[in-house]
């Protein structure tokens, strides 16, 4: 009797166990999964202690969460050397409010499903090697304070999506190959309060109050005929 009661012990030890493994939804716990899966390389083992076998996400590097710890509201790892692609599952942490993943060498395209993150206010994807468009979905992310895509790149003509960003207060998308003019939204610009934190210098955009890239770093692309200090 006495070795089937300490089994049934352990058996509601590890429920426990489980249930507190499995505070933040299903769906969350799968995004960070996919997220580490992206990533080939870990030179600085950042990632290492991922692991639900020994610990919850909440408690993993990089990671905070809510108050009560059933969401994941910040991810933020930087300068870590990561070398990977931005997994398009991360859409799913549905309360995010910070992505910081600057200083890596995250390769590939920004997904399009990062425009779900409605309650994101801060997007620093910043020093990189993200190619190809910054897509218009970043338009629905309407709570956004901060963006940085400085020093990637990108390519492709600003989306006028952008505009639409009112609470915006600082914008880097400097030393990348953007092209076309800056964006509006709804027929205004930015908000006043961006100006003077607004960065595009070192791109190709048709912009004759910041420094952009030459006609021959730019290619064919109709750019402003300024050189820029790279």
């Amino acid at each position: 009797m006495g070795s089937f009661t300490s089994f049934q012990v352990l058996l509601l030890s590890l429920a426990l166990f489980l249930a507190s493994c499995n505070a933040l939804p299903q769906n969350e716990a799968a995004a960070l999964t996919f997220f580490k899966r992206a990533i080939m390389e870990d030179p600085l083992q950042i990632l290492s202690d991922w692991n639900y076998l020994e610990s919850e996400p909440c408690e993993w590097s990089g990671i905070s969460c809510s108050m009560a710890r059933d969401h994941v509201i910040r991810l933020n790892i930087s300068g870590q050397s990561l070398k990977g692609f931005i997994a398009p599952e991360l859409y799913q942490l549905s309360n995010l409010q910070e992505l910081i993943l600057h200083e890596n060498l995250l390769m590939g395209t920004i997904p399009k499903k990062i425009g779900k993150l409605k309650n994101l206010k801060v997007l620093d994807l910043g020093v990189n090697r993200l190619t190809g468009p910054i897509p218009p979905e970043i338009g629905n992310l309407t709570n956004l304070v901060k963006i940085n895509l400085q020093s990637n790149g990108l390519t492709g003509r600003l989306p006028s999506e952008l505009g639409n960003l009112k609470h915006l207060e600082e914008i880097r998308l400097d030393r990348n190959r953007l092209q076309g003019r800056l964006p509006v939204g709804n027929g205004s610009e930015f908000p006043s309060k961006v100006h003077g934190i607004l960065s595009f210098q070192g791109n190709c955009l048709q912009d004759k109050d910041s420094k952009q890239r030459t006609t021959e770093q730019c290619g064919n692309c109709p750019c402003a005929h300024l050189k820029t200090h790279e």
